[in-house]
């Protein structure tokens, strides 16, 4: 079998199913064939002298897939509501209970009558601030003078009393001639809280004593 070739220019050796091939640059004297023909020379080779052919490479083995990634689940859906079951009616009594009789009301109590006010007391008319009353005055008997000497009783001539009330600036003066009297009674005067009295006592000739607060009842 001959074979040309006319692009390269060096010898290549081809192994093509179990036949080896040479390939002779052109121009070359070996490439020559006996007839002038200026073409490539395939030698064909001895099947006893030939190499042994190489066996194929094993094939690069395909890489194992990558797994897929686990998918997100899906989301769960609310679970749709039950609705609520319809509540069984009660049953009627039968028959229908007679109520009870509404109770009669307490009567309302008859109030007390309201007591009537004791008439208000006619108030005591208001005393005079200085009624006219009768006034007894009491004195004793003088024993001695103011200097100290006795003085029997047949020497006192009689008693003079003076009286005014607060309001009063003169005394109203009443002369007993009476050497042995020991009381006077005033009649028609005020009262003895808002009068003052007072006594003095003279000898039978004229000369008086101080005078001095009787006694008023």
């Amino acid at each position: 079998m001959r074979t040309r070739h006319f692009l390269t220019p060096t010898l290549m050796t081809i192994i093509l199913a179990g036949c080896q091939v040479e390939i002779v640059p052109l121009g070359s004297d070996d490439a020559a064939e006996p007839g002038g023909d200026s073409g490539l020379a395939v030698n064909v080779p001895n099947p006893d002298t030939a190499p042994i052919p190489m066996s194929a490479p094993d094939p690069t083995p395909i890489p194992a897939p990558s797994p897929d990634p686990t998918p997100i689940p899906a989301p769960t859906p609310d679970p749709v509501p039950t609705p609520d079951p319809t509540p069984t009616p009660a049953p009627t009594p039968d028959p229908v209970p007679t109520p009870d009789p509404t109770p009669t009301p307490a009567p309302t109590p008859t109030p007390d009558p309201v007591p009537t006010p004791d008439p208000t007391p006619t108030p005591a008319p208001e005393p005079d601030p200085n009624p006219l009353s009768t006034v007894t005055l009491y004195w004793s008997a003088p024993m001695e003078r103011a200097n100290g000497e006795a003085m029997p009783a047949s020497e006192i001539g009689g008693y003079e009393i003076r009286y005014k009330t607060v309001s009063d600036i003169l005394y109203r003066n009443l002369v007993l001639n009476d050497g042995t009297a020991d009381q006077y009674s005033l009649i028609d005067v005020e009262a003895a809280e808002v009068v003052s009295f007072e006594v003095a006592v003279f000898d039978t000739n004229g000369i008086y004593s101080d005078f001095v607060i009787a006694v008023a009842n």
